[in-house]
């Protein structure tokens, strides 16, 4: 075993991550946003309580449902916005938008009943 500290436990490292996961946030817009979060708890430690894991699984269910489905969303987009060219860009991002905020909510709404299925499984001995 190392005695060394991992490059997530240097706060100077993980501010220097906050940040560039702030600026592509910003470029990418609530998608950006919400890939944004679901990597940052992807690299999260597993929470020891059964309750901090439930919450793990309601957000990374929420975030990556609504990334998939803005992903699919924005190509929708781009095929779809093809016969003008100046404005693909808008295209991609209003089509990843309109598929990644329902995308979100049905996640929201498969990861809390994941959540409560955890809560009742593993909550109580």
């Amino acid at each position: 075993m190392s005695t060394q500290a991992s490059t997530r436990d240097r706060p100077d490292e993980l501010s220097t991550h906050a940040w560039v996961c702030l600026g592509l946030s910003a470029l990418a817009g609530p998608v950006g946003l919400t890939l944004v979060g679901f990597v940052l708890l992807l690299r999260m430690r597993i929470p020891h309580t059964v309750a901090g894991q439930s919450w793990r699984i309601l957000g990374l269910s929420a975030c990556g449902t609504a990334v998939g489905a803005g992903a699919v969303g924005g190509v929708v987009g781009l095929v779809l916005g093809r016969d003008y060219p100046p404005t693909l860009v808008f295209a991609f991002l209003e089509g990843g938008v309109i598929a990644g905020v329902p995308g979100f909510v049905l996640g929201t709404l498969v990861g809390a009943v994941a959540a409560v299925a955890h809560l009742r499984r593993f909550g109580r001995p």
